[in-house]
């Protein structure tokens, strides 16, 4: 088929995609139906270990053991041992079933962030209840199991810390010498200042080692703990409001749709249409 003969399909029909627009908005505002508003809150934690400073980062590894971790929480976030503590703490009176459809979890993409969020009615109890149940899952991780061990990982975070600063010290140290070469005007000046750049090299290489080591230390310990990064904040608008003209706009485009499906079976699946077109098109 040509251009023309679309266009004079749409000459023909124009009034059925019309009607067909008319009568899916009309019904999309008859059927409109105001939802009950529900608020979301989002609790934010991070699965494994975080070294905060210039040299600590997530790897790979790090972040696939995160993903693997995150679909076990996010089980068991739906579970008795996480929802009826939290019932009892925030002294909710519901079965702690009634909370498994409030509650929902997600790892943050290419992170170690997990995200617990909750709805709920009144946004106050939505993040209460958000925040609780972040609370509950640290509860049950490896992270509140072992406070001698949280004890030394606070010991070991400290000292990478200490020890950035220091080689960055080391570094600047030994730029500034270098920087200082033309500087100098005897040969036995030249001499002390390189005896210095190689005791802070030697001293450099030894930090760098024990830094290394340390952060090695790190990673090993527990990395499915959970650590509270944000608390959820309380949510000032509804997620799941729907105005009138939303249903309006829906039922529209259903109503082209249809009147579109209908032209299509009159004008393409119409064989004694089809067959008197192309006589015509035959005819001396």
């Amino acid at each position: 088929m040509e251009f023309k003969d679309y266009l004079a399909i749409a000459r023909r029909w124009w009034w059925l995609t019309v009607v067909g627009i008319a009568i899916g908005a009309g019904i999309g505002y008859v059927i409109y139906q105001p939802e009950v508003p529900l608020y979301q809150a989002t609790t934010t934690l991070m699965i494994g270990n975080f070294v905060k400073g210039s040299y600590g980062y997530a790897s790979e590894g790090d972040i696939a053991q995160s993903k693997n971790f995150a679909q076990s929480y996010q089980q068991l976030i739906k579970r008795e041992p996480v929802l009826s503590p939290t019932v009892k703490a925030l002294n909710l009176d519901i079965p702690w079933t009634s909370l498994r459809g409030s509650v929902s979890a997600s790892l943050v993409p290419n992170t170690q962030l997990f995200e617990v969020q909750a709805t709920s009615r009144d946004p106050i109890q939505a993040k209460l209840i958000a925040d609780e149940v972040a609370n509950q899952l640290i509860h049950l991780s490896p992270s509140a199991s072992d406070k001698e061990r949280d004890v030394t990982l606070k010991f070991v975070e400290f000292q990478v810390v200490d020890l950035e600063e220091k080689i960055n010290n080391i570094h600047q140290q030994v730029m500034e010498l270098e920087a200082s070469k033309d500087l100098e005007t005897t040969r036995q000046g030249e001499q002390k200042r390189e005896e210095k750049i190689k005791e802070l090299q030697a001293q450099l290489t030894e930090w760098q080692s024990t830094y290394a080591s340390l952060l090695s230390h790190v990673e090993d310990m527990n990395p499915n703990n959970l650590i509270l990064l944000e608390s959820a904040t309380i949510p000032t608008q509804p997620y799941n409001i729907k105005t009138p003209m939303d249903n309006v706009l829906m039922g529209a485009s259903i109503g082209l749709s249809v009147a579109i499906a209908i032209i299509f079976l009159f004008e393409f699946l119409d064989d004694t249409r089809y067959s008197t077109l192309v006589l015509m098109e035959n005819v001396p």
